[in-house]
């Protein structure tokens, strides 16, 4: 694992659109992150390129989430033998500064493909099934559940999951994935030429959501 962090703000006509990128869902992502999300508050849209990123901290969806929520929902519940666990995304209201601050509201796109797993399916699936971000890209790796390892009698390593998750509408991601509102596959042709369809579908739906 390794953490890298982009973030940008790109012009499409007369609006101005944030992109954010990030490896994986650990805690040194959170500043970055939040300080990009300060610069954009006023932006016509914001892009969350989710491709290539794992998962990570399941927890770290509720900060994130809250950004742009203005009262608390729920993403999804993961379930053990003994527990329930709500992921919920928590507002934020008060900035870095302890100034308060109004949630993003505007146009929320998430760009996802097969290697987007674990906390950034229940990100993306959670935000896609309250209806709060459109989803682009290939359906994602189906690989949600947390696990853990134990060492058998022989030595041998075995890595199991030890619970489910299901979005707030009762979809369950394991095997399933989440399926992107705009299928946009990625074509190597177009990715020479500088185009990255995806992004690129993303960038012109909040430019023109009607479209």
């Amino acid at each position: 694992f390794y953490r890298e962090f982009a973030s940008a703000i790109v012009a499409r006509g007369p609006k101005k659109i944030g992109t954010l990128r990030f490896s994986n869902w650990f805690l040194p992502v959170v500043k970055p992150f939040d300080d990009a999300m300060e610069t954009m508050r006023a932006l016509d849209g914001v892009v969350i390129d989710l491709r290539g990123n794992t998962g990570g901290a399941a927890a770290m969806t509720m900060r994130v989430s809250g950004h742009f929520f203005a009262e608390s929902k729920t993403l999804g519940v993961m379930s053990t033998r003994d527990s329930k666990l709500n992921i919920l995304a928590f507002p934020r209201t008060v900035n870095a500064a302890g100034e308060l601050v109004t949630p993003f509201a505007g146009p929320l796109a998430i760009v996802i493909d097969e290697t987007t797993g674990s906390a950034s399916e229940v990100f993306a699936g959670g935000m896609q099934a309250l209806g709060r971000a459109r989803v682009f890209g290939e359906t994602s790796a189906g690989a949600v559940l947390p696990a853990v390892t134990t060492v058998l009698s022989n030595g041998d390593t075995l890595l199991h999951a030890l619970g489910d998750f299901e979005t707030s509408t009762g979809v369950r991601l394991e095997g399933r994935g989440v399926v992107p509102d705009v299928v946009v596959p990625l074509e190597r042709a177009k990715l020479l030429t500088g185009h990255d369809a995806p992004l690129e579908a993303a960038l012109d739906w909040i430019s023109n959501p009607t479209h």
